[in-house]
């Protein structure tokens, strides 16, 4: 994180070591766009039960970000564990970030599509990525 220049860190020693973090005000702009966007999503629950709390949310809802559906199979072939998609899909649907239809034309597809809840949260991940690889 310091890296990324979201926090800035010292040490000090005065008899005993110590470290202070503090957040730049990069850090604090991200903090608070992460703060905003786990206020939106499903506002009843803690956040270790939001999908936005998963492992690769962010790198599913950048993928479907500006597309009007994803179809599964190209979903997992940019992560790579089957499971793990899943998961992070069926909980984004429980949340409200992305509707899951099922399509028979000619073969069986999954498609996600982002909400306008998803597209708004998509941006801010996209944002937040951008700022960070400046």
């Amino acid at each position: 994180m310091e890296k990324d220049g979201l926090v800035n860190v010292t040490t000090s020693l005065d008899g005993h070591k110590y470290v202070v973090v503090e957040l730049t005000d990069l850090g604090r702009e991200i903090a608070m766009l992460f703060s905003i966007t786990n206020m939106a999503v499903s506002p009843n629950k803690n956040i270790s039960e939001k999908s936005i709390d998963m492992k690769h949310f962010d790198t599913v809802v950048r993928l479907l970000r500006g597309k009007e559906y994803m179809v599964q199979r190209e979903i997992v072939k940019n992560i790579k564990t089957f499971d793990t998609v899943i998961r992070v899909l069926d909980a984004m649907e429980s949340d409200g970030i992305v509707i899951k239809e099922e399509v028979h034309e000619g073969v069986r597809q999954i498609r996600y599509s982002l909400t306008l809840l998803g597209e708004q949260i998509a941006d801010v991940y996209q944002s937040v990525y951008e700022k960070i690889k400046k």
